[in-house]
């Protein structure tokens, strides 16, 4: 499950000047408590002064991430609807949610048509926005 963290940080900004920021973090854990430690570990990296201002449960399903490794990416909010028949006959409608890195919406869209290009389901990319998220912390399963 993904959870939406945002974070209040004090940064410096080109002229010298500092200012306080709000950051957002998709974080891939089990929990809101697992959440906040994973953000407190990871905030403690580059910020000395910050504080966890929201966590919140994120609808994203799936995240994509690209490879490039540009600085002109960023993360994209992507809905697609579908909708399959019952065993009854009857349709029935759903929602995906997934959060794009791309450098522009047209890219996202062009990835998420890669995605679904294989599909037999009736489905259509219904909003391209972008996103607040900044950085994503998947989870990291320990082996024992």
């Amino acid at each position: 499950m993904y959870y939406e963290v945002k974070i209040k940080t004090l940064e410096v900004d080109e002229i010298g000047k500092e200012k306080c920021v709000t950051r957002t973090f998709l974080i891939d854990s089990m929990s809101f408590t697992e959440a906040e430690a994973r953000i407190i570990e990871h905030a403690k990296v580059y910020a000395s002064d910050y504080e966890v201002i929201s966590i919140a449960r994120s609808k994203v399903n799936e995240v994509i991430e690209n490879d490039i490794g540009s600085d002109e990416m960023k993360f994209f909010n992507v809905t697609v609807a579908y909708s399959e028949e019952t065993d009854g006959g009857k349709r029935k409608n759903y929602k995906r949610y997934y959060l794009v890195e791309s450098q522009n919406p047209d890219g996202a869209i062009s990835i998420i048509q890669g995605e679904w290009k294989e599909s037999v389901l009736d489905w259509d990319i219904i909003m391209v926005k972008e996103s607040p998220i900044r950085e994503v912390l998947e989870l990291s399963l320990i082996h024992i």
